[in-house]
């Protein structure tokens, strides 16, 4: 049984599915959520749902460092992009994150981007967490028992934003 979301009828993934979804395509020939993206470098993961940023980093004195959770999270994301055997977007890129948390507790999206961001780097996937010129991301229906981040990154020619409206 595929369920699908009404608000831009994307079907849910499962870890062994990547979701096909209404617009244009990139060199993966996966879909965008509604439009067109830049025809160039796309890369695209389905991740374990990342350390909360009250999580992420613990203090010891004065600077903080990152947790045990975080750094095992930075070690899944290199070893399943590796295991994906794409390669790295070097300059500006736009990040598309679909979050699909494991169970209906409530949750703030925006906990979850600096751990999965640093582990986008941190695995070789981009250069920097500064080149990112576009950040969009939808919280979905949860999906058990271990919830998903499903995340698309696609390199941007200079000046040029993605398309991802009409």
């Amino acid at each position: 049984v595929e369920r699908v979301d009404v608000t831009c009828g994307c079907m849910k993934p499962t870890f062994s599915q990547a979701p096909v979804l209404p617009g244009g395509s990139g060199e993966t020939g996966r879909k965008s959520p509604v439009g067109e993206i830049a025809r160039l470098q796309v890369i695209e993961l389905e991740l374990p749902v990342a350390v909360s940023e009250n999580h992420y980093r613990r203090f010891t004195g004065r600077f903080p460092i990152i947790s045990a959770a975080g750094r095992k999270y930075h070690e899944q994301v290199k070893f399943r992009f590796q295991r994906s055997g794409q390669s790295k977007i070097e300059g500006p890129v736009s990040l598309y994150i679909d979050f699909y948390p494991p169970d209906r507790r409530k949750r703030d999206i925006d906990n979850q981007f600096k751990c999965l961001l640093d582990s986008l780097v941190s695995a070789g996937c981009i250069e920097d967490d500064s080149l990112i010129h576009e950040l969009h991301a939808c919280k979905r229906e949860p999906m058990p028992p271990d919830g998903m981040i499903y995340v698309k990154i696609a390199r941007l020619r200079d000046g040029e934003m993605a398309r991802w409206r009409d």
